[in-house]
């Protein structure tokens, strides 16, 4: 791993959107290949996280630490407190997901490649049901794909699962939005020399990958809820035609 580089943020007080923020950027560093942000307090607490509340707040954290190392080439390790038995199987899912993309690209690291490896990262291929049950295909597919999870997740998951993305996207935005008008440049370069502040801002200008992905996340979301929001409102207008015929016979 001759060349690469590792970003050591243990103990340091990040709070979960700061952790979002610096994950967009992530991918930009084109030479990061490890990033420890094991024992920081708030995002320890989000590990256990066991509110809906917490949960969506944990969904948006691990969602975006999912999408740095989904569309990074380099990153082959991310040390954060994996999610509690008590935190549900979504957060789980998504921690483990990110594991399995820091595999794949630990097999484009010419000295660490590994044919086991590489069988055990195509056997985590497959998304686990928690995730297929909520946007109803794998990844690279199309928004509607033919072969979409017919089974829905249950409604508490579509609320952290939809709910956690969105507040990623949000944070996004909104540190674009207080951006200072640095260069885009000058983010990966903080990093690469191991400067990286608290208080992150993000650059104008074209979209990165990370928010993409994010962003195509949200999009098969909601594709997966139009059937159901559709079931529902033709639901509600029957409903309501029931109870106009009921109180004019009475």
């Amino acid at each position: 791993m001759e060349g690469l580089r590792r970003l050591h943020l243990a103990d340091v007080a990040l709070s979960s959107e700061q952790a979002i923020a610096l994950a967009e950027i992530l991918p930009e560093v084109k030479s990061l290949a490890h990033i420890n942000l094991l024992e920081n307090p708030e995002l320890v607490r989000l590990a256990d996280a066991r509110t809906e509340d917490m949960q969506e707040e944990a969904c948006a954290l691990y969602a975006s630490l999912l999408a740095a190392v989904r569309v990074s080439k380099s990153l082959v390790k991310i040390d954060i407190d994996d999610p509690s038995s008590e935190s549900g199987e979504l957060l789980k899912a998504l921690a483990n997901r990110a594991v399995v993309y820091t595999m794949r690209n630990l097999q484009g690291v010419p000295d660490i490649r590994d044919a086991s490896a590489a069988e055990s990262v195509a056997k985590l291929e497959k998304y686990p049901d928690v995730l297929r049950h909520i946007v109803g295909h794998e990844e690279d597919y199309p928004i509607v794909a033919k072969d979409d999870d017919p089974e829905l997740a249950p409604d508490e998951d579509y609320v952290i699962g939809g709910t956690g993305v969105a507040k990623a996207l949000a944070c996004v935005l909104k540190n674009r939005g207080n951006d200072t008008g640095r260069q885009s440049g000058e983010f990966a370069r903080d990093i690469e020399e191991g400067d990286v502040t608290a208080q992150a801002r993000l650059p104008p200008g074209k979209a990165k990958d990370m928010p993409k992905h994010l962003l195509a996340t949200a999009r098969k979301i909601q594709a997966r809820l139009q059937p159901a929001l559709a079931s529902a409102k033709a639901s509600a207008k029957e409903d309501l035609n029931n109870y106009r015929e009921l109180t004019s016979i009475c």
